[in-house]
């Protein structure tokens, strides 16, 4: 795509960055996207450009919004390290202390930590779900009365869909309001984060639509285990399945978080900011503490589980092995970086390439670090 009109801001010391966000629409196929870098608490790259759709004539702008996939997953992380500082729960605590119903087939023993790190073996509905079998409310109690499918806590794999249903439920039971609700209430309307699970019917003329690029790599569902085959089909997630009204109403954590870069670089600049309210720094320690670490049995892949992040692994967080965060399908993430006091994200609308290590995001990361270093 040619001729590009990028809006946004750039710190001069970061205008590198603004020409790899310029070359990622000439090499890559881009459509539309945004991405954004706070560093030391200040914004210093909040780029978005390129069609919310592609047979409009809107461009991306501040008010865009766009499903980002699995990157909401870390946003749940966050909502679980916020109980965990304000006292309410421990990640050691098993979730039938909260979802008395949860604590039968063999899962007794799990807990909060094991959820949130992959390790329930719940990342399933029966053979033949559908999408609509996941939204229903009776997805609740198929998944409390399920028995895993691998022996829960010894080992990992990734709970695509379910996880969302599973976290949003026992954080109900613990704090009252759905993780829908509560990330409304304290992230958009106290703090004024961007952020949504679901999109708002009155923000509908914002969201940016999903496009799926032919490169889009799918090949872990070929040559699948019975395992893999069992939860990558039940229920089989379809990438245009974002652009339908259900799934934008729906309250899926896992998936179906709405919002864009500029406000999810902001939450997790705050996260480890010292000086911000949002956790305590004894509840991010334990919140970003390993909880696994070994070969994904859904994935395939080797993964470092922290309690709901993803640890750095393969540089796909920049450089540094103590950032974490989450990256979705197609190739939006947000992470945090301590060390460096750096909080980046990336949310495209066209889908492409791998479900980690997009390239576009690579490249951008790799030049604000090396604007950083400078």
């Amino acid at each position: 795509m040619s001729n590009i009109i990028i809006n946004g801001y750039v710190d001069l010391s970061f205008e590198p960055v603004k020409e790899v966000f310029d070359n990622n629409f000439k090499q890559f196929d881009e459509l539309g996207s945004a991405f954004s870098v706070k560093h030391n608490g200040q914004t210093v790259v909040d780029l978005k450009a390129g069609p919310i759709a592609i047979e409009s004539e809107v461009n991306w702008s501040d008010q865009t919004l766009v499903n980002v996939w699995s990157s909401t997953k870390g946003i749940v992380a966050i909502c679980y390290c916020i109980l965990v500082s304000r006292g309410l729960i421990s990640y050691k605590d098993k979730v039938c202390k909260y979802w008395p119903e949860f604590g039968v087939n063999n899962k007794s023993d799990i807990t909060i930590a094991d959820l949130l790190s992959h390790k329930a073996g719940l990342a399933a509905l029966h053979e033949g779900a559908t999408i609509h079998d996941l939204l229903s409310i009776k997805a609740v109690d198929e998944l409390a009365n399920a028995t895993p499918l691998w022996s829960p806590s010894k080992t990992s794999g990734y709970h695509i869909l379910t996880y969302g249903t599973l976290v949003t439920e026992l954080f109900r039971r613990i704090e009252g309001r759905s993780l829908k609700k509560f990330i409304e209430q304290e992230f958009y309307k106290n703090r004024g984060w961007d952020i949504h699970i679901g999109l708002p019917s009155e923000r509908a003329i914002d969201a940016a639509e999903i496009s799926v690029s032919h490169t889009l790599d799918l090949s872990i569902r070929n040559n699948a285990s019975e395992l893999q085959h069992r939860v990558f089909t039940s229920p089989t997630l379809n990438p245009l399945d974002a652009n339908l009204q259900e799934w934008k109403s729906a309250d899926l954590p896992s998936a179906n978080g709405f919002s864009n870069a500029k406000a999810i670089a902001d939450i997790y600049a705050a996260l480890i900011n010292s000086s911000d309210t949002l956790v305590s720094k004894e509840a991010l320690s334990q919140a970003i503490e390993a909880q696994f670490e070994g070969n994904d049995i859904i994935m395939a892949s080797f993964s470092r589980w922290a309690c709901g992040f993803v640890l750095n692994t393969d540089g796909v967080f920049g450089p540094n092995p103590n950032s974490f965060g989450h990256s979705g399908l197609g190739g939006s993430l947000g992470f945090a970086d301590p060390d460096n006091q750096i909080a980046i994200s990336y949310t495209p609308n066209r889908m492409g390439y791998k479900p980690r290590s997009d390239p576009r995001a690579i490249a951008l990361i790799d030049m604000a670090y090396s604007c950083l270093a400078k």
